[in-house]
């Protein structure tokens, strides 16, 4: 293939072609098939780009579509727990997996006095309906007061406890509200 036009100056080596060659590239080309060939390029480099944020919003929707069905998991198996701290002080809590939280305290079973279903909004209506028996200012422990017995007493007759781990099995064993209420005192 002939690279040199007749007058002496480089031309375009596409095949075809006898334009001469421009000093944009170190390529022999002529400037209509440099502008072709970055046109080309750029539209590759555009689609790849769209396709790669395609893939980045899929992976996004992906991942908001799983947080999502895990936060639904918590919620329908958040529940709010009356455990015993001390001699005289019940914990208000909340947790969707109770077993590890009541590892956290490091108290066995026998004083969870309750549950009822709910997570921070119903753990937080109890901490006001009970807040004159705090104990202490920031605390999530109150004073085993008459009123707040009887409401334990009135969740453990009517709802089951859940016990769940975090686990990556998610165990989950109910208690009935019969046994449970059998079997404690508060």
């Amino acid at each position: 293939m002939d690279t040199i036009a007749s007058s002496g100056e480089p031309k375009c080596a596409i095949e075809g072609c006898a334009s001469k060659t421009v000093p944009l590239s170190e390529f022999p080309i002529c400037e209509y098939h440099f502008r072709k060939i970055v046109k080309k390029y750029r539209t590759k480099v555009d689609e790849q780009e769209r396709n790669r944020l395609a893939e980045d919003k899929a992976r996004r929707a992906r991942w908001a579509e799983k947080d999502e069905r895990r936060r639904s998991w918590l919620r329908e198996r958040s529940q709010v727990y009356y455990v015993r701290t001390g001699p005289n002080t019940i914990k208000i809590g909340f947790t969707a997996y109770l077993i590890n939280r009541m590892q956290d305290y490091r108290l066995p079973l026998t004083h969870l006095l309750a549950t009822e279903p709910g997570a921070r909004a119903v753990e937080k209506e109890r901490h006001q309906q009970f807040i004159e028996y705090r104990y202490g200012r920031l605390r999530e422990d109150f004073i085993d007061a008459p009123e707040l017995m009887a409401h334990i007493r009135l969740m453990r007759e009517t709802h089951d406890t859940a016990l769940t781990d975090n686990n990556m099995l998610h165990k989950t064993v109910v208690i009935p509200r019969l046994v449970a209420s059998a079997g404690i005192d508060t």
